[in-house]
């Protein structure tokens, strides 16, 4: 049995047509490797080779049994190149089996979405997913770097196996910096990557405007102010600051008033009188 398989192996690898590739099937559990480098559905690739109703293929991923309908039947449809599996011949003598080197119709298919919600040190993306010839998808993600066409090699996220759509946040970025990005997925035969997306984070610095003083009396007054935008950081706080030196900042005398975006009133107490 495991002559079988490395001759076929072997076969493959010497550049020889996957037609030309024979395997003997031996009564009962048989290791064999499809010759090519694409995957292909089980009738595909057995070709003109006509299983027995009783006989399985075992991977993995699953099985599946040639029934009576003439059809293969399970949890599993197709080869994976690179991938080995257990073939059983309900026959009781050896048969030979010629693999088909047809190429298959469909591929798997990957999208890179539009980076949403830039922040200065995040961004979401995501992608999706498809295959209409049922290949497995071991793992879909996405993955980004500063340079052009990244790479699982690079920053990269997992999202889980199969087809569909997802999304994922890209976290630890750099201030002011142009990222690109791609979807991919993982397939038993390589990896698919989706087109490439880009996209540059904020610069972290606010918008912001400080209000007229009212309310003025010999030690006190009033202001505040309204932050419009936070540049792609969180505020962590705001308020007011004051000095009788020109710019003064928040080394000097200063009120804290809450966080995040919008309008705040700020008290300015302890004042001296008749100063500027």
């Amino acid at each position: 049995m495991m002559i079988a398989c490395v001759a076929a192996m072997l076969a493959a690898g010497s550049g020889l047509k996957a037609q030309e590739v024979t395997i003997v099937l031996m009564p009962g559990y048989t290791w064999i490797s499809i010759p090519t480098t694409d995957t292909l559905d089980f009738e595909t690739a057995l070709g003109s080779f006509t299983p027995a109703v009783g006989d399985m293929i075992k991977s993995r991923w699953g099985a599946a049994s040639f029934r009576s309908d003439g059809h293969w039947r399970g949890s599993i449809s197709e080869f994976y190149p690179g991938y080995g599996y257990h073939y059983y011949s309900s026959r009781n003598v050896p048969v030979f089996l010629t693999f088909n080197a047809q190429q298959p119709s469909q591929q798997v298919v990957v999208t890179t979405d539009t980076p949403q919600f830039i922040t200065a040190i995040s961004a979401i993306g995501g992608g999706e997913v498809t295959t209409n010839d049922g290949t497995y998808i071991l793992v879909k993600g996405l993955c980004w770097a500063t340079h052009e066409t990244p790479t699982s090699n690079d920053s990269y996220l997992e999202e889980g196996s199969g087809e569909g759509s997802f999304s994922a946040t890209m976290t630890g970025l750099n201030w002011s910096t142009t990222y690109y990005v791609r979807a991919y997925a993982v397939t038993p035969s390589g990896t698919v990557y989706g087109e490439q997306q880009s996209f540059t984070t904020r610069d972290g610095i606010p918008t912001l405007t400080t209000d007229s003083i009212t309310s003025i009396t010999a030690i006190s007054a009033t202001s505040g102010g309204n932050i419009t935008d936070d540049g792609g950081l969180s505020v962590t706080a705001r308020g007011v600051c004051w000095s009788t030196s020109p710019n003064p900042t928040v080394s000097d005398s200063h009120t804290s008033n809450g966080t995040g975006t919008g309008g705040f009133t700020s008290s300015i107490t302890n004042l001296e009188v008749s100063t500027t």
